[in-house]
């Protein structure tokens, strides 16, 4: 009797036991009572959404460059700030708009651009990524001709073309401070001089210019 008692009493605990829990069959193998069948895509989706997390972005921070051309007189330093917005589309890639305002000495450099960062290696809370983009800038310069004790100025529009290198490391969950360092083609559009009161306009490819970019600084991921 206490035999047989102990065996209608383990198929009640298994069904107590396996409820709730995952089971995986085998062929031939009939599922317990009260069993959940695994689902094998859980886990995967699980770890895609975490992936995805961090799907908007603000960042700022330093923003430098070393630019210019031999007819302009060689490079010229600019020191300035960045503002940058970035979205997701996959684990990997990233869509960013930014505004960068630099300046050096009388000039001023303003910019907005567009473009894609791709994360070509993470390990841990360290990355590296790769980036591409497209902008439009303008340059204002003025001074003052003590010779001939006239204002002068120069007003310069450009297509740019900025690639980049980016490292960064992941500070806690939302915040990432980061660095990179590229370079930048500048396409002349326009161009408009003014000496005294007569000016001038045009658009010439001498007035290309380029050079090494740099920027430092913090990104918060919501």
């Amino acid at each position: 009797m206490k035999k047989i008692f102990l065996i209608g009493l383990c198929p009640l605990i298994s069904s107590f036991t396996m409820a709730g829990k995952p089971v995986v069959l085998q062929p031939g193998e009939m599922l317990p009572a009260g069993a959940v069948i695994a689902n094998p895509y859980q886990n995967q989706s699980y770890s895609q959404n975490s992936n995805m997390s961090d799907q908007f972005s603000l960042a700022a921070g330093y923003a430098g460059s070393k630019i210019g051309s031999d007819e302009f007189g060689g490079d010229e330093r600019f020191n300035g700030a960045f503002l940058n917005a970035s979205t997701a589309l996959d684990a990997k890639v990233r869509l960013y708009t930014e505004y960068e305002y630099q300046e050096a000495s009388d000039i001023d450099f303003n910019e907005f651009s567009i473009g894609m960062l791709y994360r070509a290696f993470e390990n841990n809370s360290a990355y590296a990524a790769l980036g591409l983009g497209v902008g439009y800038a303008w340059l204002d310069e003025s001074a003052y001709d003590i010779n001939n004790g006239v204002n002068a100025s120069v007003e310069l529009e450009y297509v740019t073309l900025p690639v980049n290198f980016e490292f960064g490391y992941k500070i806690n969950p939302n915040v990432d401070l980061f660095g990179n360092v590229g370079y930048k083609w500048f396409f002349n559009r326009d161009a408009k001089a003014c000496i005294g009161g007569t000016c001038v306009s045009g658009h010439s490819s001498d007035l290309n210019i380029d050079g090494v970019t740099y920027k430092a600084g913090l990104r918060y991921n919501f």
